[in-house]
């Protein structure tokens, strides 16, 4: 555009320069107003194309513009929709997190319950026992008591039979030697009979009914002095 304005202003100064003549003159002039004319249309015409154009340019820049923000708003979107996502995600791993923590709480629970389960499943096993030993040693007890109740009974039986015999013998006359002794025990359903002489007596050693039986028989009187009972 500048250019043409520049050719116009050179036309419009280099008219005068031409011969004159009274018919150049004019012509000169007709010719010189068309192309003034010629010239201002086509500059009118360049200043309006270059007006559309830079109106279509800003057009297209500011198309171009919007379309960077809606990009731009687009991309803060999706910026946001990924942080969004980001945070749920984030989120979501924390809820997994606490119900595994929550999980992991449980089964902690859960073994110290069974712990004190097996501690008192211990503790009553161990009560068991104790009451089971307890028992036995009572029942122990109730035996050994048993034991010498027989054992002081039996000792009761042997004296109060050590009694008899020492009352049923206990001065009887047996005979004032070895062969009147065990002829006369023989009579009494004695058996086995040994007869030793120690210094003034006899001592004796016979069986009657299983039992087994010591005599001392004094060899002055032939009297029995002395019962023991093996």
């Amino acid at each position: 555009m500048k250019t043409l304005m520049m050719l116009a202003a050179a036309l419009f100064l280099a008219a005068p320069l031409m011969p004159a003549s009274a018919g150049d003159d004019d012509l000169n002039d007709r010719r010189t107003l068309r192309e003034l004319e010629k010239a201002n249309g086509y500059i009118h015409r360049e200043s309006r194309a270059y007006r559309e154009a830079k109106r279509e340019t800003v057009r297209r820049q500011e198309l171009r513009e919007a379309d960077r923000r809606a990009l731009r708003r687009q991309e803060l979107r999706q910026a946001e929709r990924r942080a969004l996502r980001r945070q749920e995600q984030r989120q979501a791993e924390r809820r997994a997190l606490r119900r595994q923590e929550l999980r992991q709480a449980d089964r902690r629970a859960l073994r110290r319950q069974e712990l004190r389960q097996a501690e008192r499943r211990a503790l009553l096993r161990e009560e068991r026992r104790r009451a089971e030993r307890r028992a036995e040693r009572r029942a122990e007890e109730r035996r050994a008591e048993r034991r010498r109740a027989e054992r002081r009974a039996e000792r009761e039986r042997e004296r109060r039979q050590e009694k008899r015999l020492s009352q049923r013998f206990d001065g009887r006359f047996l005979g004032d030697n070895p062969r009147q002794i065990r002829r006369n025990l023989r009579s009494l359903g004695f058996r086995d009979i040994e007869i030793e002489r120690e210094g003034r007596r006899f001592e004796v050693e016979a069986e009657r009914r299983g039992r087994e039986l010591e005599f001392d028989v004094s060899r002055r009187s032939g009297r029995i002095t002395d019962v023991d009972r093996d």
